[in-house]
């Protein structure tokens, strides 16, 4: 049973979802009544939150059964997302399903400001009124994601001109989006309107400021529905009031509150008190949508809008996830059978398909080498963990020849006691796509089924070691449900995977060490 706990209300959409899920339970919480909202916290296994619910460290680090944050909206700064990400725990977001709303809000604020909307209404009797038309005019779009390409595909309806800023963004792109794609000089020097979709970094932290705007065209117009932060409000004021710029609409405020905003009563300014994404359209898509994407993330079916994971994935993971599930296994043997602390790894994969799964595989693989190492390893901060601890791990495609179409090879690397450097070798395939094979041990072929309780045996190719082992392990009632063995040459030494049917008895181990023809022998556990 997974216990939910929402800190706002979300749309009947999401909470009939939430309700159809026999195994759900929903809890809402005020986040101000500290002493309920610690408790709910601490027993939930997914939190839905709003901008206003903050979750640092201390919040999180109480949540032990954590595994899904829902954010209803884009960003999300008031989540510690390097602690979440530590912890294991992945955070969704919705980016999708209020981009449409933002962008008609984008249009109408630029529409309004350019045709003076809000101020003829205001001064009805007044008939000398200088308004713009839309068509033909040059707009400037910073931030070329979800909504900014819808406003550059409304924008061009009415028959503007886009050029667009996004360094994430490739030419392609931006010529299948009708879009031309430019540096940020170019677009504030060539743009009649210019509207902020980016989201707020280092970098982009008042990106309007004087020195941008004295690069903008003389009576440009520009909208923002993106963040108050993205803007410097005393250089905007004084371009504003200087005539630098013709007008400013935005959605919400630069200050604490109206009043501090410093743009307030300045008549070429519009302002809306945060609507662009409160329709009830778009509410009932958020919550339709975050109520799916955590359901889904819960019941391991599926990981969307999750923003931290190591590895991008959408939608449906039966695709991937049986290849992830196989380097994990490789980790867990390479953990079990390397006798020190593994300080280097390298993943190679060889087949067309895998390509765009390196970095999911990399991932599962460090999940598996790493589980004894933190309280919690996932792969959500698998790589983090690994950074931590002073691990390094590379990712090749394809670097040599391979006998199978879907091979996983690890190389795991550490120091003896003499400060030499050792290296084991494992590789895995999927039979079918479906059934998991350990191919390759060091320099050993096999063909071993990696599950339950196994017994890793290395010993002198001479005639009646399989007879004696049998014999042994019979002795403790221990029987074998498989046996692969594999040899480099005749008379040489072997290595046997051996599959039982549980965990033997005490004494079993130290029985076969003793037996002559062993060299090795290593229980593991899959």
């Amino acid at each position: 049973m997974f216990h939910i706990v929402l800190t706002h209300q979300i749309g009947n959409a999401g909470y009939r979802l939430f309700e159809a899920d026999s195994q759900v339970t929903v809890h809402l919480v005020d986040p101000h009544d500290e002493k309920e909202f610690t408790a709910q916290v601490k027993r939930c296994h997914a939190l839905l939150v709003d901008s206003e619910t903050q979750l640092d460290q201390s919040v999180l680090a109480s949540a032990k059964n954590l595994k899904v944050i829902g954010r209803t909206g884009i960003r999300v700064r008031n989540i510690d997302l390097d602690f979440a990400t530590h912890q294991g725990i992945m955070v969704i977001n919705t980016p999708q399903a209020n981009a449409g709303s933002a962008a008609e809000h984008t249009l109408a604020l630029m529409l309004a400001l350019c045709r003076q909307i809000p101020e003829s209404n205001a001064n009805f009797a007044q008939k000398d009124w200088r308004v713009a038309d839309l068509a033909n005019k040059t707009l400037g779009i910073v931030g070329l994601g979800a909504i900014g390409r819808l406003v550059a595909a409304k924008a061009q309806a009415f028959d503007m001109q886009v050029l667009a800023m996004d360094p994430y963004v490739s030419e392609i792109v931006g010529r299948d989006l009708g879009v031309t794609l430019v540096d940020m000089d170019d677009l504030l020097a060539e743009s009649d309107i210019i509207s902020l979709h980016t989201v707020v970094t280092e970098e982009t932290v008042q990106l309007i400021n004087q020195e941008s705007i004295q690069k903008m065209k003389d009576g440009a117009f520009l909208i923002n529905v993106a963040s108050g932060r993205l803007i410097n409000g005393d250089a905007l004021a004084a371009a504003l009031k200087s005539q630098k710029l013709a007008g400013v609409a935005l959605d919400g405020v630069l200050g604490s509150s109206p009043e501090d905003d410093p743009l307030c009563n300045l008549p070429n300014v519009i302002r809306t008190p945060s609507l662009a994404t409160k329709s009830s359209e778009a509410i009932a898509a958020v919550s339709s949508e975050i109520a799916r994407n955590v359901l889904d993330a819960l019941h391991g079916n599926a990981y969307r809008n999750v923003i931290n994971m190591a590895w991008p994935v959408d939608g449906n993971v039966d695709d991937v996830q049986p290849y992830v599930d196989l380097a994990r296994t490789i980790g867990h043997i390479q953990r079990q059978l390397v006798p020190e602390t593994i300080g280097r790894v390298e993943i190679e994969i060889s087949g067309d398909d895998m390509r765009p799964m390196v970095r999911a595989m990399a991932a599962g693989l460090l999940t598996g080498l790493l589980e004894t190492r933190a309280d919690i390893v996932n792969h959500i901060n698998a790589p983090f963990i690994a950074k931590d601890c002073g691990l390094h791990i590379t990712q090749e495609y394809g670097i040599g020849e391979a006998d199978y179409s879907n091979l996983i090879t690890c190389r795991a690397q550490w120091r003896d006691e003499n400060g030499t450097t050792q290296q084991k070798t494992i590789a895995g395939v999927l039979f079918g796509g479906r059934e998991p094979r350990i191919v390759q041990v060091d320099e050993y072929r096999i063909e071993a089924k990696p599950e339950g309780t196994m017994l890793v045996l290395r010993n002198k190719d001479i005639p009646g070691v399989i007879g004696q082992v049998a014999t042994l392990l019979a002795t403790y009632q221990v029987n074998i449900a498989e046996w692969r063995l594999g040899r480099e040459a005749p008379g040489s030494e072997a290595l046997s995977f051996i599959n039982l049917d549980g965990e033997p008895p005490d004494g079993v181990m130290h029985a076969l060490s003793q037996a002559p023809a062993v060299t090795s022998v290593n229980l593991i556990h899959i």
